[in-house]
């Protein structure tokens, strides 16, 4: 299990607040009605109170997560990092529920909050019965995808300007 939090009594969240939460986000927004209330059926309420963590970086990746209420600190590690703060509605781990992975940063609750949690095995059931939901989970993380290489293609020509201002040019007679 990845959570640490406490399973919650759910009677206060109805599936119709469940849906509205689910349909607000750019994931599940246009996943039809049927696909969500496979997927809420399976998942879970989770009470992270304040400076819990809900995973550590390197822990294995079941599911993914809703953030209903509160507010969650990622961390990416390393001192210099800053921290991403996140709010509702947002979806923490995409990517474990498509693929098994490892948790990249380490997110903790930086306020009480409420998590919904999503097993990957109902999200991949959900997306093999569902084309269209296959289809725009394909956008979706594809679209991320072409951010971070094209981000990482900015830095690469950073560093490659940064080490030739650093090399001695070629043609330059040697120094005495």
């Amino acid at each position: 299990m990845d959570a640490v939090g406490l399973l919650i009594d759910d009677t206060s969240w109805t599936s119709e607040k469940r849906v509205k939460l689910l349909r607000q986000t750019e994931l599940f927004g246009k996943f039809p009605y049927g696909a969500l209330r496979t997927l809420l059926l399976a998942s879970r309420l989770i009470a992270l109170k304040k400076s819990r963590r809900l995973f550590s970086e390197n822990d294995a990746a079941q599911s993914g997560f809703l953030l209903a209420e509160g507010v969650l600190r990622y961390d990416l590690g390393g001192a210099s990092e800053q921290p991403t703060y996140l709010t509702p509605p947002a979806v923490i781990g995409e990517t474990a529920l498509v693929i098994g992975c490892l948790r990249p940063v380490t997110v903790s609750a930086e306020t009480d909050s409420v998590l919904i949690e999503i097993p990957r095995a109902t999200f991949l059931r959900v997306i093999a019965e569902y084309p269209e939901c296959a289809a725009h989970t394909r956008r979706l993380l594809s679209g991320h995808l072409r951010k971070l290489v094209d981000g990482l293609d900015a830095v690469q020509l950073r560093l490659v300007a940064i080490a030739s201002d650093r090399l001695p040019a070629r043609d330059a007679a040697p120094r005495r």
